[in-house]
């Protein structure tokens, strides 16, 4: 198990930071995506986990989309996609509520497979529930910053959504170490 929470945890991290090179990206966000889902496969090998099995679902939603904006980078219809417009506000939405469900699904998970574990499981309950809270207020905070057209709080937001991640990734190292 603690394999996939590793790959999950780098995942994860790689979304964060997108890496590019004279405008080309050499780690799209896709790629980062597919390394949650191998991890996610490690943990439905070795726990036939329920909520383990529907992130995997989520998630790889997340990858055709993410593929898909990938290769319109490339076309024209870029310049729509990339723009500040209500397409794009619907695109970012539907990633937000995609990975607030896959990182719900993957804490639930995780507290049935150490439900033996009381301590881990509580932890794990406890995540999930902060996690729902404060990535829910910080996505409706987000688009009312869109209709309200206030860069300020959007660059605010967009740090607590970096915060946010990383507490989730460093949330999944910890089931690492403990799964070890």
């Amino acid at each position: 198990m603690s394999s996939g929470y590793n790959k999950i945890f780098w995942g994860i991290l790689f979304t964060l930071f997108n890496i590019n090179l004279f405008g080309i990206k050499i780690l799209p966000t896709f790629v980062a995506l597919l390394i949650i889902a191998s991890g996610i496969k490690l943990l439905i090998e070795e726990s036939n986990e329920e909520n383990f099995k529907k992130a995997l679902i989520f998630n790889n939603i997340r990858v055709v989309i993410t593929i898909l904006l990938f290769v319109l980078d490339f076309t024209p219809l870029n310049e729509v996609i990339n723009s500040k417009n209500i397409i794009s506000q619907i695109i970012i939405n539907i990633n937000f509520v995609l990975d607030l469900i896959t990182m719900t699904l993957l804490l639930k998970g995780s507290s049935e497979v150490f439900n033996k574990d009381k301590e881990i499981s509580l932890y794990c309950n406890k995540r999930t529930s902060f996690y729902i809270c404060i990535f829910s207020a910080l996505i409706i905070i987000y688009n009312l910053t869109y209709i309200f057209l206030n860069q300020g709080i959007e660059t605010i937001i967009a740090i607590g959504m970096l915060i946010i991640w990383l507490w989730i990734a460093f949330v999944f190292k910890r089931l690492h170490n403990e799964s070890l």
